[in-house]
């Protein structure tokens, strides 16, 4: 299946099956609404639009740190949600998308993604746990904003060894993350969080 993303032809896995393919988390930006899910990636429409069209969002494969509009070599690259020893990018599943002021963020089974928008095309920048992460699992994305921090929290779980559950922080907008060793070192499952002030739920 081949799409048009940022003026070029990209290929994608055509997925039409409903199995596996959950919208695990949803978020706006700009006059789009996004979903993430498992196998059908991220998706987006406009929300204004009477009778919205849901378009494919490629992000990075798992071995790229970023996919630029415009400049993504179309002959090695494949959206592709299935595993990679079947060919497969665990970045390109789904599971939690938000939205900051300058940023569209998207969690994935291999690590977060900062977007930028550049028309109606992304900017991809790919952070995973050489940038500091706990785990490559991000299943939740929030914004703290106090009078001394503002922060992106991230709900990072392991996946293979040298990985924990925990949550993850950056305050430099993703170049570096840091986790809670609270929860790493227990190795503590985290499902949601929320703030209020300096305090952390």
């Amino acid at each position: 299946y081949d799409f048009v993303w940022g003026g070029q032809e990209i290929t994608s896995l055509a997925v039409t099956t409903d199995i596996n393919n959950v919208s695990y988390d949803v978020g706006l930006q700009g006059e789009y609404m996004y979903a993430a899910s498992w196998a059908g990636g991220l998706r987006r429409f406009r929300y204004n639009d009477i009778n919205p069209i849901w378009e494919i969002v490629p992000l990075p494969m798992d071995n790229q740190d970023s996919l630029i509009c415009n400049s993504i070599d179309v002959g090695s690259y494949l959206l592709n949600p299935r595993d990679p020893n079947d060919g497969g990018s665990h970045n390109h599943k789904g599971f939690s998308v938000f939205n900051s002021d300058e940023y569209l963020w998207v969690g994935t089974a291999k690590g977060i993604n900062r977007g930028t928008i550049n028309g109606d095309c992304i900017d991809w920048y790919h952070q995973t746990t050489q940038n500091g992460l706990s785990g490559n699992w991000v299943v939740g994305i929030e914004n703290q904003i106090t009078d001394d921090v503002n922060r992106i929290w991230a709900i990072t779980w392991g996946t293979e060894a040298g990985e924990y559950n925990s949550i993850s922080y950056t305050e430099d907008h993703g170049v570096t993350w840091n986790d809670i060793e609270y929860f790493s070192s227990q190795n503590i499952k985290i499902f949601n969080l929320d703030f209020n002030g300096n305090y952390i739920y």
